[in-house]
């Protein structure tokens, strides 16, 4: 593996139709968590509409449909190893809950919080070179 650098690339959101490229610092992550260098980020027209019409506060780095490989693991992070590939979900129902019983999962209250973000407050992150993967949407193996 690589070194991890302390800082990286991304498409940081500052407002409506503006995105710029700027240097960030890598996310740092917790015990639980996972670190993952993005290799691919699909561009989904939920993210369009949110920087277009400006619907969210920035400043945000978007991109949730993401893949990459696991560069760093927390202290207490099971299941998986350094070098895997993944495809990460950033929302995941809690399959407890009286709206997931009732398999209206987007009612959740763990599903409508974001488990992906590569800083700021979590949108995905998938547009930087590095996103933290809080342990919710991991599986709990």
């Amino acid at each position: 593996m690589l070194a991890i650098p302390k800082t990286m690339r991304a498409a940081v959101y500052r407002g409506p139709n503006d995105l710029r490229i700027e240097t960030v610092p890598v996310p740092r992550i917790g015990p639980r968590e996972l670190l993952v260098k993005v290799a691919v980020c699909g561009v989904c027209p939920t993210d369009i509409k949110k920087i277009q019409h400006g619907t969210v506060p920035p400043p945000r780095i978007f991109g949730h449909e993401t893949a990459g490989t696991v560069v760093r693991l927390g202290a207490r992070a099971r299941g998986f190893r350094l070098g895997d590939r993944v495809a990460l979900h950033h929302h995941v129902p809690c399959l407890d809950c009286h709206a997931c019983r009732h398999r209206a999962f987007a009612q959740c209250e763990q599903y409508k919080r974001t488990g992906v973000t590569a800083g700021f407050e979590p949108a995905g992150g998938g547009f930087a070179e590095y996103v933290r993967v809080m342990p919710f949407v991991l599986p709990a193996w």
